[in-house]
């Protein structure tokens, strides 16, 4: 009934989305998956993505890709939202100097994967827990941005919410809650979307990385320029203690140019015609 030139996905193929690629992949319709989340074709846990997306796209366009994952079906093309938050961002204020104000960003807790290439939840939530207790210990006025519906099965430490009536709790888009709160620094516990909505930003980021899924070089150079990056919670005090008593600025758009922003437009404006 209907003849279809080409299909285009944008989230990773469910069960019952992948049956119905197949078949378009049988009939020899082009398929063209789009990148939807970070972390793609910048770390280790490449191999993961072949499985869950490359494999069910004749192209993939992408962010950005680090030079030792390249292949030839993902062209980078940047993402969509990229003007979107440069303009949101040029908006923003300088941040007072003086401003002690923190903002943590918890990663949700997900099920372990039996081909998961990245530390086991339980130390997941052990450090969420260890900063949500620096930062209770501290004087220092802090925010913690979750989503608008947390479940409290992904963010465990929730369980203990009564006892965070120091902390704000904001549920809002992330770039929304930066602008909004303008914190001196911004704390991430894992590398993933959310560095995407964070490095625009005017505020020093602090992002833990895993070492059993870590950024390939290239794009490790190029973060280190813009984030402080740690490995162990014993770092954290350490850092943040930099950043307020120093005003230690990190303010490098490289990560954000060569991973995130609009690229190739002519090869993005071919193979969707």
């Amino acid at each position: 009934k209907f003849k279809f030139n080409s299909v285009i996905w944008c989230c990773d193929p469910d069960k019952y989305t992948a049956n119905i690629v197949s078949y378009f992949k049988k009939k020899d319709i082009p398929v063209i998956g789009i990148q939807h989340g970070g972390g793609y074709l910048l770390q280790k846990y490449n191999i993961h993505h072949k499985h869950s997306d490359f494999n069910f796209c004749d192209n993939f366009l992408t962010y950005g890709s680090s030079k030792y994952l390249r292949h030839k079906k993902n062209i980078e093309v940047g993402c969509l939202r990229d003007q979107f938050y440069k303009k949101y961002f040029n908006k923003m204020k300088r941040i007072d100097s003086k401003s002690k104000k923190i903002m943590y960003i918890p990663n949700p807790i997900v099920s372990d994967h039996f081909f998961s290439f990245s530390k086991p939840s339980f130390f997941k939530v052990k450090l969420q827990d260890n900063i949500v207790n620096f930062l209770k210990n501290t004087k220092i006025k802090s925010i913690i941005k979750l989503p608008q519906t947390p479940d409290i099965n992904h963010y465990p430490f929730l369980l203990e919410k009564k006892n965070m009536k120091h902390f704000s709790l904001v549920y809002e888009k992330i770039y929304k809650s930066v602008n909004k709160y303008q914190p001196k620094i911004i704390i991430l516990d894992h590398f993933s979307t959310s560095i995407y909505e964070c490095v625009l930003s005017k505020s020093e980021i602090i992002l833990f990385l895993d070492k059993l899924n870590m950024p390939k070089k290239d794009v490790l150079d190029k973060l280190n320029k813009r984030v402080h990056i740690i490995y162990k919670f014993s770092e954290l005090e350490i850092v943040v203690n930099q950043i307020l008593k120093n005003n230690f600025e990190k303010k490098n758009d490289e990560f954000y140019k060569k991973f995130f922003s609009k690229k190739n437009k002519k090869k993005f404006f071919k193979i969707l015609n």
